[in-house]
């Protein structure tokens, strides 16, 4: 994700079937070729990393645009730096390396809720592990 943006979410989980349908509406909107698809769907099951972290570092979208189709079809708000926290929340459960190496920010928590900025509103695991240690 490109620096001063961001996705909100607040950590719901995307199915496997809804990314799918993510990258076919790419492919649709001629974002992205057939064979681009392919070479995506074959390098992430081989990596290990989810397909927007591959699209991601394949460049073949660029940072921003992709982030716009995230955004619109998942209907998630993008967020910029003028709406980043002054100071960090939760950084007693959530740490700085883990906001570095993951690509969030968690911008506002209440006792029941976290609100995060993400680069991939996809990546199951870091969603997981973001509830995990907030415990909400």
């Amino acid at each position: 994700m490109a620096s001063g943006a961001g996705l909100q979410c607040r950590l719901r989980i995307v199915s496997f079937a809804a990314v799918s349908e993510f990258i076919s509406n790419l492919r649709e909107r001629s974002l992205l070729t057939d064979e681009q698809v392919q070479r995506l769907l074959k390098a992430t099951a081989a990596a290990g990393v989810s397909d927007v972290r591959r699209i991601l570092q394949s460049g073949y979208i660029d940072q921003l645009a992709l982030a716009t189709e995230l955004a619109r079809y998942f209907g998630i708000r993008q967020i910029d730096e003028t709406e980043w926290p002054s100071d960090e929340v939760l950084p007693d459960r959530i740490s700085r390396r883990f906001v570095r190496e993951h690509h969030v920010l968690p911008l506002v928590a209440d006792d029941l809720s976290l609100t995060v900025a993400v680069s991939d509103p996809t990546d199951t695991a870091v969603l997981d592990s973001l509830r995990i240690a907030s415990e909400r």
